[in-house]
């Protein structure tokens, strides 16, 4: 079953509206304060979506955690385990060199490394004729960012994070028009995406859109025109995904706002989401995979 993801555009009009301390549902999209601009808060969002998705990555059977797992290579004995978020999981170890399959992990809080390195080394055969066909075999443990285990070869999966985000430099765009035009400006996967075209927006601003249509290789359609009173080009152009699951839309948001708060601000929503924000990360962490809209969340 696919999992929908956040839409970058409708959480960017979100933080806007909340910076601006306006009504979430009018989703505004002009910035009131200076200090703020349209490519900021873009990376904000971005970084507020790796935050989330890291709350995920890092808990343990956390019911979206699958959507960040992916296999690792062939492990051998005493590796250390690639970058990950939280401990490695589904660990699986081929007994011996000729075995076909891997055989799930076994594990037990119990065993030390010594057991480990003891059976490995079956001197005089004490486990078994053979060693990795013995009863010990496929015992593992993992020592901060090393694991060790009797048998040949072991493998897992892991969760990471790798932010869904390029940038084009040749983006051009005509007056008034949502098309989009660059070399090797998007492929299909890209509709839907969020995106941000430097001089595009009013006053030659930034432009930040959605790619409501791929059209080929370089040209898409956005949501909204250039308005930037002229035709541009040479522009860069950054595509961005969010990678958190829907459900999380609000946690996202509240995460953004809290990392845009500067030095001065007394906006009557600080506090407020700052305890969402708080609320929503013990409650991914605690598994809650449907967590209740910013309002309840800031009520509670």
């Amino acid at each position: 079953m696919t999992t929908t993801r956040c839409d970058f555009y409708t959480l960017y009009r979100r933080l806007v509206s909340a910076l601006n301390s306006g009504v979430a549902s009018t989703f505004t999209t002009v910035l009131d304060d200076p200090r703020r601009s349209p490519g900021e808060l873009f990376s904000s969002l971005q970084a507020a979506d790796d935050e989330v998705c890291t709350w995920v990555g890092e808990t343990e059977g956390q019911g979206f955690r699958p959507l960040f797992l992916a296999d690792t290579s062939d492990l051998q004995h005493g590796d250390t385990l690639p970058d990950r978020l939280g401990a490695l999981t589904q660990i699986k170890v081929k007994y011996f060199s000729g075995d076909t399959d891997y055989k799930a992990g076994k594990f037990d809080k119990n065993v030390s490394l010594a057991d480990i390195e003891r059976w490995r080394a079956n001197t005089g055969s004490i486990y078994g004729s053979e060693t990795n066909n013995s009863s010990t075999a496929g015992f593992y443990l993992e020592l901060g960012d090393e694991i060790y285990f009797v048998g040949y070869r072991a493998k897992g999966k892991v969760a990471t994070l790798t932010r869904i985000t390029r940038d084009v430099t040749d983006g051009a765009m005509t007056n008034n028009s949502k098309v989009l035009t660059g070399t090797l400006l998007a492929t299909s996967a890209d509709q839907g995406a969020g995106v941000i075209v430097d001089g595009a927006g009013a006053s030659g601003v930034q432009l930040v859109s959605r790619i409501d249509v791929y059209t080929n290789v370089g040209s898409v359609t956005l949501r909204d025109a250039n308005a930037s009173g002229g035709n541009i080009t040479g522009k860069t152009v950054t595509i961005a995904k969010l990678q958190s699951p829907q459900n999380y839309e609000d946690a996202v948001l509240s995460v953004a706002v809290v990392n845009q708060v500067k030095r001065g601000d007394n906006p009557p929503f600080a506090n407020l989401y700052a305890q969402a924000r708080a609320s929503y990360e013990s409650m991914i962490r605690g598994g809650q995979q449907t967590i209740p809209s910013l309002e309840t969340a800031q009520a509670a």
